[in-house]
């Protein structure tokens, strides 16, 4: 398991692939969540810690939250954030997690993420869509060679990331799944 080890505030984002919690975040009694993903996450005391492994990802989420944590009391709040450590100080919110195949999750999930979509992004993120996509096709080529998976059928899967040259950003959860929706019987 991976155990978070301390940032000293001020410092560059850690190297050493160490996910590194803030000083004043140290007396959450921290315990690692396993799960895939770009960043490290640890639970503790009713919140969440994320550690991202870069700039871009950190900045976008951290963004996300700030612009649309106050617009719906669906979103987690945050409380804080390091960019030294690449950080993000999260409040847990209520609810369970759904069964995967729980229609009334799914239903109320796509219509979360329809008004998601439906939502100008006004992130200052400088990089056109399409540089991002073709960035993001890269990556993906790269797993999937790593394990074996014909990269020409990823391609043909993400299409031309070129079509979304000069098109407006719009929000995007890019770990929308099941285990990441939590369920609440009074709100959907």
């Amino acid at each position: 398991s991976i155990a978070p080890s301390v940032c000293l505030a001020g410092r560059e984002a850690p190297t050493d692939q160490r996910p590194r919690l803030p000083t004043r975040w140290e007396a959450q009694g921290w315990r690692p969540v396993p799960r895939p993903g770009s960043c490290h996450v640890f639970e503790g005391e009713g919140h969440f810690a994320k550690l991202h492994r870069n700039r871009r990802g950190f900045r976008q989420e951290r963004d996300a939250l700030q612009i649309l944590g106050p617009r719906s009391s669906q979103l987690p709040v945050l409380v804080d954030s390091d960019a030294a450590c690449l950080a993000l100080l999260i409040r847990a919110v209520p609810g369970t997690q759904p069964a995967d195949d729980d229609p009334r999750a799914a239903a109320a999930a796509g219509r979360w993420l329809a008004g998601l979509h439906g939502s100008p992004a006004t992130s200052a993120d400088p990089m056109d869509p399409s540089v991002a996509l073709t960035q993001r096709l890269h990556a993906t080529c790269r797993r999937a060679d790593r394990l074996g998976i014909p990269t020409a059928a990823v391609r043909r899967g993400f299409g031309d990331p070129a079509r979304f040259q000069g098109l407006p950003r719009v929000w995007c959860h890019r770990d929308y799944r099941p285990a990441n929706w939590l369920w609440d019987d009074e709100n959907g």
